[in-house]
């Protein structure tokens, strides 16, 4: 995910190789010898991108560093909320929880935040910032977390594979899988983007909506759609959702 948001910064020129300080987590002593105190040092935004178990382990090797004048704390990762790492931190640490997702790579991510109890307004106007530069933004309240790691930050990994089915489909239907997986993937950006600025005023659109001005009496759309709904398709993927955001409440009580 570190990857992803550096790369979309890159991209979107909000921020330049010169900005950013990286360093890798590869064992927990590796957080624990020089890391975080060089990272503290020469930052004044510190995103947290390890994996949860890590995060233990490199808060209490930054907290020792933190200026809390200075430095805004941000993490990305799941299932530990924003008490845990004010606790971990030093009182009075600004701190921001970021849910993004792995397309802001392509600067085209779904991205929340939420503040934490010292962070001001203006951490909140430049956390937006950032995010927006690659991709939509919006502040929640850490409640509504759960919900967006299922709607967005896990749903990636649900289109790619919907997108491998249907290059499936297309591939037993006669076309060369290279041009099926191209036409899924083209067709799947198109769709969104018409939601995106099919409502009045260029607001969201309203997908049934879509969906029905494409579905002709009788036609193969609506046969297709017909053969989805048999197959269980939309519960299926609101089961997705569901469970994906139970495994984050689950983790917030590990």
């Amino acid at each position: 995910m570190a990857g992803a948001m550096i790369g979309g910064f890159h991209a979107s020129g909000t921020l330049t190789k010169d900005n950013v300080v990286a360093e890798g987590i590869a064992t927990v002593p590796a957080a624990q010898e020089g890391g975080a105190q060089a990272i503290a040092e020469q930052c004044d935004v510190i995103f947290l991108a390890v994996k949860p178990f890590y995060m233990a382990p490199v808060l209490e090797a930054l907290a020792p560093h933190i200026d809390t004048d200075r430095h805004l704390v941000v993490t990305v990762a799941a299932g530990i909320e924003i008490a845990d790492y004010e606790d971990a931190l030093p009182e009075g640490t600004r701190f921001v929880r970021v849910m993004p997702n792995t397309p802001c790579l392509v600067r085209e991510g779904v991205c929340s935040y939420t503040l934490g109890t010292n962070a001001t307004k203006e951490d909140g106007e430049l956390m937006k910032r950032l995010l927006e530069s690659v991709g939509f933004a919006a502040e929640v309240e850490e409640r509504m977390i759960h919900g967006v790691i299922g709607v967005a930050g896990s749903c990636p990994a649900y289109l790619f594979v919907v997108l491998d089915a249907l290059a499936d489909g297309g591939v037993q239907a006669g076309l060369p899988r290279d041009l099926a997986q191209r036409m899924a993937a083209q067709t799947m950006l198109g769709a969104g983007k018409m939601m995106l600025e099919g409502g009045p005023g260029g607001s969201v659109g309203h997908p049934g909506v879509l969906k029905d001005a494409v579905t002709s009496p009788a036609g193969t759309t609506i046969e297709a759609v017909a053969s989805l709904e048999r197959n269980g398709v939309r519960s299926a993927f609101i089961e997705a959702v569901r469970t994906a955001a139970a495994r984050s409440r689950a983790m917030a009580d590990e």
